[in-house]
């Protein structure tokens, strides 16, 4: 059954049992699969109301907020609904201190004075703290403190969340695309282009990934080795989204060009993800483990930056990575929180 058809179902029951939460609860999920995000919103604070002992339900709500809407302050609201619960929270409440870190991470980025942007990062950087004192073995509550270091400029201090992030899921695009940032913030180029050699080995076409990789070899080898990482990409660009089209004057013929097919089975994503609240699955590691403690175990691991990180590999653009340094990488909504 298709999720619009789902929804003009569910609708039509709820006229006969309106108060029945399951009915509530399937029509927010419904409207969130849809894109309804307003409805959505709507719906799951209604669920919310009707169980207030259930964190998941405002954190949902704060996800679509966040992914579909940009309604940061409400999203924080929620989160804030799912700390006051403290310990009845249980495993949400690490969950609900992250997202409330990435609602002011990204109002630090929509921030157009100074003074508010500092505010917004020492809170995000505040809240993501208290996330991971909570729950150490998080993976992605590891990677975003790293990445909320990095972008307050404390890149040493962001290599040790990270090196925790990459120990429990070695092949994350993310970890691995944030370890060159930070280790060509440290002016370490060569380590840093050896790392994303290892994560295009497990995200060919990550275009994010290729835009570091032409901007590493643009510092190290110049322009000319830098071009031809560009052809690439365009090559990489042309099989995918480019179509074959009937000539011009055939009007008649249009043909609607198909939807561009995955080149491999790990998608590119262009933006971090929020951690799903309903995704109990652990990063597996794989054959990346034994590439990183080569990684990891060299001399650059701890070394302080040889100079102030002012001439950064610009990363690419897409939230939450949009601010100054590694924020440019791909807190979206893609992924699910």
């Amino acid at each position: 059954m298709r999720v619009s058809t789902a929804k003009q179902c569910l609708e039509r029951a709820m006229k006969f049992s309106f108060n029945e939460f399951h009915l509530w609860h399937q029509l927010g999920l419904s409207l969130m699969a849809c894109g309804k995000g307003v409805g959505a919103v709507s719906v799951l604070k209604e669920c919310a109301r009707m169980r207030p002992e259930d964190p998941s339900l405002p954190m949902l709500a704060a996800k679509v907020c966040i992914g579909q809407l940009h309604w940061l302050e409400e999203a924080e609201a929620l989160s804030q609904s799912v700390v006051s619960m403290g310990e009845e929270a249980a495993e949400f409440l690490p969950r609900a201190y992250l997202t409330v870190g990435l609602c002011c991470s990204l109002q630090a980025s929509d921030a157009t004075l100074k003074a508010e942007r500092d505010g917004f990062n020492r809170r995000a950087l505040q809240n993501v703290q208290k996330a991971y004192a909570l729950d150490p073995n998080d993976a992605k509550i590891a990677l975003y403190l790293s990445l909320q270091l990095a972008l307050v400029r404390q890149v040493a201090a962001a290599m040790d969340p990270l090196q925790v992030a990459l120990s429990l899921h070695g092949d994350d695009l993310h970890s691995l695309h944030l370890l060159t940032l930070l280790l060509s913030a440290q002016k370490h180029h060569q380590h840093a282009l050896e790392t994303l050699t290892l994560a295009l080995s497990q995200h060919p076409e990550s275009f994010n990934l290729l835009f570091t990789k032409v901007k590493l070899e643009e510092a190290l080898y110049g322009p000319g080795v830098a071009l031809q990482t560009c052809e690439d990409m365009l090559h990489l660009w042309q099989r995918r989204y480019d179509f074959t089209r009937t000539s011009e004057g055939d009007d008649s013929s249009s043909i609607h060009p198909p939807e561009p097919l995955p080149l491999s089975r790990k998608p590119s994503r262009l933006h971090l993800n929020l951690p799903d609240f309903q995704d109990t699955e652990t990063g597996v590691l794989r054959v990346v483990r034994p590439s990183l403690r080569l990684v990891w175990s060299r001399p650059c691991q701890r070394c302080q930056p040889s100079a102030p990180p002012t001439n950064r590999v610009p990363p690419t653009s897409g939230p939450p990575w949009s601010a100054s340094g590694c924020k440019q990488e791909s807190c979206s909504w893609q992924r699910d929180v």
